[in-house]
């Protein structure tokens, strides 16, 4: 949607709801191959600050961080994502084959966006911005430090964990629906 509106002119978020918080804004649905592939690769908190700035001057930005190794062990473990990252065409981050891609761009691309993000709030000071270091300890502390609430509120998800049980379940979901149009289409036929 965001990348639908910047290329119609649109704000950011026009028609996105009216959400006191948006997170995780960035997609990257992509399918093929390099030189041919179909489907969406957008970062608006790389290629559209400005965009957000207009809209949220004094927007809260939330930046979650990890050791760069762990973020890198993620990107390239994680479902495809280095794959589909490779595709993309992100400011600072070309599109290149999977098998070229380094461990030395991952982290470029990670620190860049760092930098990226402290320096956008510098030049616009209206923003508040909060550091969250995700792999550490005291995160959820430092969640409620910054916006209130219980820690229990601020639960570690989308784990290795989290993501092999979600599969697992999908498949079961998957498997009890191919069931049912088997014996759907069983009894249509008696």
């Amino acid at each position: 949607l965001m990348k639908e509106n910047v290329d119609a002119g649109l704000p950011l978020f026009h028609n996105a709801g009216k959400y006191e918080v948006y997170a995780q804004l960035d997609v990257e649905r992509v399918k093929g191959d390099l030189h041919n592939w179909e489907g969406v690769c957008y970062f608006p908190q790389i290629e559209a600050l400005e965009k957000m700035h207009e809209q949220y001057p004094e927007a809260t930005l939330v930046l979650n961080k990890r050791s760069v190794s762990s973020w890198i062990e993620s990107v390239v473990n994680h479902m495809g994502m280095a794959k589909r990252l490779s595709y993309c065409d992100i400011t600072g981050f070309p599109p290149i084959h999977q098998l070229d891609l380094t461990i030395d761009m991952l982290r470029d691309f990670y620190i860049a966006q760092v930098v990226r993000v402290r320096e956008f709030v510098v030049k616009y000071p209206s923003h508040r911005l909060v550091e969250v270091q995700i792999d550490e300890d005291n995160a959820g502390q430092k969640m409620v430090e910054a916006f209130g609430g219980e820690v229990s509120c601020w639960e570690v998800k989308n784990t290795k964990e989290d993501v092999k049980k979600r599969s697992i379940r999908d498949e079961e979901m998957k498997n009890i629906r191919k069931a049912r149009n088997k014996n759907s289409k069983e009894s249509k036929r008696n």
